[in-house]
């Protein structure tokens, strides 16, 4: 019968292995056979009985199998006959539910030609907002100024959300399909703990063998006389050498668990990832197009807020005759100060998208009936 030795101390000769058949039983060196090779915990082994009595042990050349009741183990199984509880469409209609909810019932706001290129404008009309807000503080206390400014915020926020997930698929795939399934996330926790369980284990096993090593020293310096301590000690050390074997076999036991324990995510993955993919770029270009529309709306109407604002306020149209700025109350006309006032020798990539706004707002006052161009997503 073939076997695997749990633990070996070679000064006191004294061992425990485990057969085939998952029976512990203990062992000296003095049935120990194998000349050429000393006993060490981990060594596979051959075993001989006569009768139920061990007789002999010697090392094993070829590896040992796993012990019945470990090779007929199979690993738990998360996943249902039925596959994913929840569809690839369901998955992807709970992601996209909160972006429902935001952008409500869009058809008029999309299709109407009052818009600004967002993306194009953005930061500009944010600077605007800034420095107008500095001039007005009452313009920061305006309701209607800081609920459109809010919206606009949230539908930035799930724009990029919703692009950063197409970007990374792999990353869409766990956080939107896989993590839906509580097939999986059984599987996730039940992983976690085992190699929790196997980390806890092995920082047990290694402060118990100098415990050993200690006690076993201590037996040896109590004379043969003192029969009562000798019995206290070598009762203390059994305890330990059997925590000791304990701890080794439901490390073992952890470790081959993990690897027969069905993968969720990779049966998954092969299954459904390809799928995912396809619908989740299907769908996410349908609400990047609806929000980018939306976006340019709402920039067309804060723009309009807020330069509404500023011709009723009685410090910003101050600051526009001090400053010698001349022309409408409008982004344009603030747009075309500001890039009067740069030094020519530093403008840089960022003042270029400027100018790049002012062409495209000078054109879009010549003919407001022009739809915005795609400006850069940033």
């Amino acid at each position: 019968m073939r076997g695997r030795i749990l633990f070996y101390n070679p000064q006191t000769g004294e061992g425990k292995l485990i057969t085939e058949s998952g029976i512990k039983t203990d062992f000296t060196a003095e049935v120990w056979d194998d000349y050429e090779n000393m006993p060490q915990a981990g060594k596979t082994v051959t075993c001989r009985y006569e009768g139920e009595t061990l007789v002999g042990v010697s090392m094993q050349d070829t590896p040992v199998s796993a012990p019945s009741k470990s090779s007929e183990r199979v690993g738990p199984t998360f996943i249902s006959g039925d596959g994913p509880t929840f569809s690839i469409a369901q998955t992807l209609d709970n992601y996209f539910k909160p972006i429902d909810y935001l952008i409500g019932e869009p058809p008029a706001v999309v299709n109407t030609r009052e818009q600004l290129d967002y993306f194009l404008i953005r930061r500009f009309l944010i600077t605007a907002y800034n420095d107008l807000r500095g001039l007005d503080s009452s313009l920061h206390r305006d309701p209607e100024v800081t609920e459109k400014l809010d919206e606009i915020q949230q539908l930035h926020k799930a724009y990029h959300t919703i692009r950063d997930r197409v970007e990374k698929y792999r990353l869409a795939f766990e956080m939107i399909f896989l993590r839906s399934q509580p097939e999986y996330l059984r599987f996730i926790r039940h992983k976690e703990q085992c190699l929790s369980r196997i980390s806890t284990l092995s920082q047990v096993e290694e402060s118990l063998f100098p415990d050993i090593q200690k006690k076993e020293e201590e037996l040896q310096n109590i004379p043969l006389s003192l029969r009562d301590r000798r019995l206290v000690v070598e009762e203390e050390l059994k305890k330990l050498r059997r925590y000791y074997v304990d701890t080794i076999h439901e490390n073992a036991g952890l470790a081959e668990e993990l690897s027969t324990m069905e993968d969720v995510k990779a049966k998954y993955t092969e299954m459904f990832y390809d799928d995912f993919v396809k619908e989740l770029l299907k769908k996410a270009a349908t609400y990047l197009k609806t929000l980018e529309r939306i976006l340019n709306y709402r920039a067309y109407e804060f723009d309009t807020l807020l330069w509404k604002h500023a011709a009723n306020s009685r410090s910003i149209n101050e600051y526009f005759a001090s400053a010698g700025i001349k022309g409408d109350y409008s982004t344009l006309t603030f747009l075309k100060y500001y890039l009067k006032t740069l030094d020519k020798e530093k403008v840089n990539e960022g003042h270029q998208e400027l100018f790049k706004l002012q062409t495209y707002l000078e054109n879009l006052k010549k003919d407001p009936t022009k739809p915005p161009k795609k400006g850069t997503k940033k």
